[in-house]
């Protein structure tokens, strides 16, 4: 019983309950109880309720002949009584009506009427109360309506259920019927069924329903219908669905998923969800990146795990399909390194797991440092299965370890973990000694014993030695000792190549390692002394012999057998005993094997063949030398053959002779046979050699092709054939062209020629060749082109050009000739150019007027020096001079050029003329100025600049042409 509608009163002693309900009808029972005992009452409550609705009657409409069923469900206590009314008055005052039926408190009226148009009362009473409800019937006439629309599409995907409606009004209630488009009922097939409401509902819809679908209503006032047009599309399939994937911690991972739609549907996509939330790309963020069919999650990290949905939707259907993404890592190191149960020469080390991250640890890595031989190096020391979590650790004597732990699982080795404590074990005797014992020489008169030094942790104790004991081996004599840090150890003045035992046993402070293994070893080896006997050859063929040999006696060998070798070389050819130095071959047989075959000699040739033993050391002595000649072989094939047409039945053919003949030519074999039947038996002709190196093939059928084989014969068999095809039908006559003419550019050769109107469409070739290079160009024609531009051709070359046709047998040359292209070659061009006269006078003209304008330069730069010349002029110049040099000599400017400073070059070997020369110019004012005859003042002039090259008391400093010719000087 709900708290909130009981409460206690007076200790408990009064029980009130609000608001009662049929539901606290019942047994109430109330207890008492103390020390002395238990007191009990019981009240029964009875809950009694006025009528209430459970379900009233509704209006309708109904047509004539139709049932109807008013529906009228009270509930009360005690149980209320129903009675019906028609318009206010009882069914029991009115007339007795069989067509009226009331059952379990419900109205049935049975083919009703146009007056059963009435309101229909309900009432319900109990002591308590009573409760009445109206509804409206009416009773009408109405030809059948269908409200839906006509010609309705309906879409649905295969296998899917689809309903398609045909609400239908009238009144008598008309029948609905629904017929395919070929007019038969469609409840023939059980997947349809008719709802009374007229609706059409189709259960996995396929392909072959899609069509037209005709609904008809129907009663006594009439008929109307409708049709309606069902689509049904292909369902969308996802071929290829996300798998699950499994990648590393912040790296990429992707999905794909292929769906296929329906072709006629236009709003397809392809969505994804992670754990039933639709991811969306978003623009600040590349977390997630989604291209047509593929999900990228860039940098997947741990929260990124979940289920992946794929989900491929149309307007009218969707499917779904999932993947997990599982993100895995390196496991976590190992940590909390505990040592337990030490011993001696064991501990128990023991470690707690990291995280896996979805990858199984699948085994541990024990590693150790030491202090002392390898401080800081981390060595291997065990692998356990990936379930344990400690391990029981064999260790060394004298060695301070410290051990970490690797954990690895399918991603890769986890970090080490923090290493543990430090573990020292006691120092004991060496367990082992050194391996890898080997004695050898160096020299033939000594041995030199070497090997692996034990490890810093296989010391087991401090200042660890090498006892090293040899002697010869077979012989009784004491053991030669000594005691050493480190290999290697020399021993001088052995026998050559003598057998001996080695021990080698490791020793340390506290005592001495296992009884050593006595080793073999040999001193220095020398130069085999003899060379083997009773050399032999036979031959097997034309080209392998085969050699035998006798063993050279062990102490003759001195030293470790390696093997025999062979050397051979060509001496001459026996056909044509011309001896030649050759090149010398070599066949290494190793061990002690005393026979070898030699292959790939050439035939009918003469060999020699030596052989010696070799060691460790080198070679011994040859074999005096044997000869070898090899008989005749099968020759190779012609090196040639050609045919040549010599009637309509005969042929003649031309061979030359076989590059290797390998033996003496005694003739050749021919072979022929029909090409165009290849059935027909093959003829043959031996031909002897004597007669020469041609043959005449007659009695061929005309106009046939042949293939013919020619094969060299010798002592020693038949070679390889060469085979050509020759034919009896005519050789056609080369084409001819007439009036072949050409034109030339810079570059160009352009060739024109006229083609007889009989010999139209035959094919030949142009050749031609520059005259600078060797290489030949082929070009191919038609003879109905009746032209060919040769292109990028040298300027200035000459090239021999050829026309030639191609007959059965041969090329023909039909037209040549050697034609010059236009244009000059560059070298050659600048070559003329500069043996021309007038390019000669012109370059002689040009230096001429560049030394002339230096000159005017170099006086122009030197003009307007102060001399004191007053004097010389009075002396030397009589009085028609007197105006020039008042014209000339009035006036000095300190404006003018200052002296040279500096020396340059001279420009002529011969300056003093010329420098007197200038001076007229230079100091002479006017052309019209006079001299005295024997030109005075020039001679006195120059003397005096002369004489005093510095210029003396009479210069104000400024430089003359003289001045500077000196300084130049």
């Amino acid at each position: 019983m709900p708290a909130d509608r009981v409460s206690y009163e007076n200790y408990n002693k009064t029980l009130h309950i609000n608001s009662m309900t049929e539901v606290d009808d019942g047994e109430y029972h109330c207890a008492v109880e103390n020390t002395q005992g238990t007191a009990r009452h019981s009240y029964s409550v009875m809950v009694e309720a006025a009528p209430y609705w459970i379900k009233k009657p509704e209006n309708g409409v109904y047509g004539i002949g139709e049932t109807v069923r008013l529906g009228c469900e009270v509930e009360g206590k005690p149980k209320p009584k129903i009675t019906w009314k028609i318009n206010g008055e009882p069914i029991g005052k009115l007339d007795p009506d069989q067509r009226r039926i009331v059952k379990d408190g419900a109205l049935i009226l049975r083919d009703v009427i146009t007056e059963d148009t009435a309101v229909w009362q309900c009432e319900a009473a109990n002591k308590h109360g009573y409760i009445i409800a109206n509804a409206y019937i009416n009773i009408l006439k109405l030809p059948p309506q269908i409200l839906t629309q006509n010609n309705k599409e309906y879409a649905v995907v295969q296998d899917q259920t689809v309903f398609m409606d045909c609400k239908a009004f009238g009144a008598p209630q008309p029948q609905v019927q629904w017929e395919n488009e070929d007019g038969e009922p469609v409840l023939q097939d059980v997947r349809y069924f008719i709802y009374t409401n007229g609706t059409l509902r189709i259960r996995k819809a396929g392909k072959n329903d899609s069509g037209l679908y005709n609904c008809s209503a129907n009663n006594d006032l009439g008929s109307t219908a409708i049709t309606a047009v069902l689509n049904v599309k292909n369902a969308t399939r996802i071929i290829e669905p996300p798998k699950n994937t499994k990648v590393r911690n912040n790296t990429k991972a992707n999905f794909e998923c292929r769906a296929i739609f329906d072709a006629s549907l236009d709003e397809t996509a392809i969505h994804w969800k992670k754990g039933g939330v639709e991811i969306h790309e978003e623009g600040d963020n590349d977390k997630y990146f989604i291209e047509k069919e593929k999900l990228t999650i860039n940098y997947a990290n741990f929260k990124d795990q979940g289920t992946y949905t794929c989900v491929a939707n149309t307007t009218l259907d969707s499917v779904e399909a999932h993947a997990d993404l599982v993100v895995i890592e390196r496991p976590d190191p190992p940590y909390d390194l505990k040592l337990y149960d030490h011993e001696d020469r064991s501990v128990r080390l023991a470690w707690t797991a990291g995280k896996e991250h979805k990858s199984p640890i699948h085994e541990f890595i024990i590693e150790f440092e030491e202090d002392v031989f390898d401080k800081g190096h981390w060595q291997k020391l065990e692998t356990v299965d990936g379930s344990l979590d400690s391990v029981e650790l064999k260790l060394s004597p004298f060695v301070n370890y410290q051990f970490r732990v690797i954990a690895i699982n399918g991603v890769g080795k986890s970090d080490a973990s923090k290493p543990s404590e430090r573990f020292q074990t006691p120092p004991a005797a060496p367990d082992k000694n050194p391996a890898e014992i080997i004695g050898k020489g160096n020299d033939s008169h000594n041995l030199l014993i070497t090997w692996k030094q034990l490890r810093g942790i296989d010391w087991n104790a401090p200042n660890l030695r090498y006892k090293v004991m040899w002697r010869e081996k077979g012989k009784e004599d004491p053991w030669n000792e000594t005691t050493i840090d480190t290999p290697p150890l020399l021993i001088e003045n052995t026998p050559i190549f003598t057998e001996y035992e080695i021990q080698i046993q490791a020793i340390n402070d506290e005592g001495m390692g296992p009884q050593p293994v006595s080793q073999v070893g040999y001193s220095g080896e020398d130069f085999p002394t003899a060379h083997p006997d009773n050399v032999t050859v036979k031959t097997i063929n034309s080209t392998v012999v085969s050699v035998t040999w006798q063993r050279v006696p062990k102490d003759k060998i001195r030293g470790h057998l390696l093997g025999y070798k062979i050397t051979y070389w060509k001496v001459q050819s026996r056909l044509h005993r011309r001896k030649r130095h050759t090149h010398q071959h070599e066949v290494r047989i190793p061990h002690d094997v005393t026979h070898a075959i030699i292959t790939n000699l050439d035939p009918y040739s003469e060999y020699m063949l030596k052989v010696k033993v070799y060691n460790g050391k080198g070679d011994g002595p040859p074999s005096p030398a044997v000869t070898v000649l090899t008989p005749e072989g099968a020759p190779g094939k012609p090196a040639s053959l050609k045919i040549e047409h010599l009637s309509d039945t005969s042929l003649i053919l031309k061979w030359t002779q076989p590059h290797n003949p390998n033996g003496i030519i005694i003739g050749y074999e021919l072979q022929y046979q029909k090409v165009s039947d290849p059935e027909s038996i093959f003829e043959s002709i031996n031909i002897p050699n004597p007669v020469g190196l041609n043959w005449t093939v007659a009695n061929l059928s005309p106009t046939s092709k042949y293939k013919f084989y020619l094969t060299a014969m010798t002592n020693g068999g038949l070679g390889r054939p060469i085979v050509i095809e020759g034919s009896t039908i005519p050789e056609k006559v080369v084409p001819t062209l007439n009036n072949v003419t050409y034109s030339t550019g810079d570059n160009y050769i352009h060739l024109k020629w006229i083609t007889h109107e009989l010999e139209q469409n035959i094919e030949f070739q142009i050749h031609y060749k520059s005259n600078k290079s060797e290489d030949i160009h082929k070009v191919k024609v038609n003879t109905t082109e009746m032209s060919l531009k040769l292109q990028n051709l040298d300027p200035g070359s000459s090239y021999n050009i050829k026309f030639k046709a191609l007959n059965r047998t041969d090329e023909v040359t039909f037209w040549e000739d050697d034609v010059q292209v236009g244009g000059v070659v560059p070298s050659e061009m600048f070559e003329s150019i500069a043996t021309q006269g007038w390019f000669i006078g012109l370059i002689s003209a040009i230096v001429l007027l560049i030394l002339v304008l230096l000159i005017i330069c170099f006086i122009k730069r030197n003009k307007g020096g102060k001399y004191s010349v007053k004097d010389k002029e009075d002396a030397h110049v009589d009085s028609e001079a007197r105006p020039m040099k008042d014209e000339t000599f009035g006036e000095y400017s300190d404006h003018e050029e200052k002296p040279f400073t500096s020396s340059q070059p001279s420009l002529n070997g011969d300056i003093k003329p010329l420098g007197s020369d200038d001076s007229l110019a230079d100091y002479g004012g006017s052309v019209d100025v006079q001299f005295n005859e024997d030109g005075s003042f020039i001679g006195q002039y120059s003397g005096a600049r002369e004489k005093d090259v510095t210029g003396g008391n009479d210069s104000s400093g400024g430089t003359s042409p003289v001045n500077a010719v000196r300084a130049l000087e």
